[in-house]
């Protein structure tokens, strides 16, 4: 009886035994990808060279991108994966979006900079003025 209960008790500490070995590669990269994220974005979290300086499971840097939309901006931060290579379908992927905070909305500073357009080009039709013509006039000027 002896015998049978330290057989059935190895036998299970054995196949527990596989249960604790911790989280897989891709685990590891995908938490890694969502904790990259959501950093603060500044040159010293994402360098200008389009790498975060970190490596992921596999080695490889971990890369990102970042999109301007009209209102917004995406961040996306990559791991390549296994293979290493870019845009495969093994590589993992975290965005996060950030809309235009400004207290001018897109279609203000839209309408706002039409109108400046047009009136620099009404000027300049009128007064046959480029830019920039006023200020070197005024700068000889003495101020008093």
């Amino acid at each position: 009886m002896k015998r049978l209960f330290s057989l059935i008790l190895v036998a299970m500490v054995v196949s527990f035994s596989g249960c604790a070995s911790g989280p897989s590669k891709e685990e590891q990269a995908l938490s890694q990808v969502n904790v990259t994220v959501r950093k603060e974005f500044n040159d010293k979290n994402f360098p200008t060279d389009g790498t975060t300086g970190e490596k992921d499971a596999w080695g490889h840097d971990l890369t990102w991108d970042l999109e301007k939309h009209w209102n917004s901006y995406s961040l996306k931060v990559r791991s390549n994966g296994p293979d290493g290579l870019p845009y495969t379908k093994d590589d993992i992927t975290a965005t996060s979006s950030v809309k235009v905070t400004d207290e001018e909305s897109a279609s203000e500073r839209f309408v706002r900079g039409l109108a400046r357009g047009t009136l620099k080009g009404i000027k300049q039709g009128i007064f046959g003025q480029k830019d920039g013509e006023k200020d070197k006039k005024d700068n000889g000027k003495d101020k008093k």
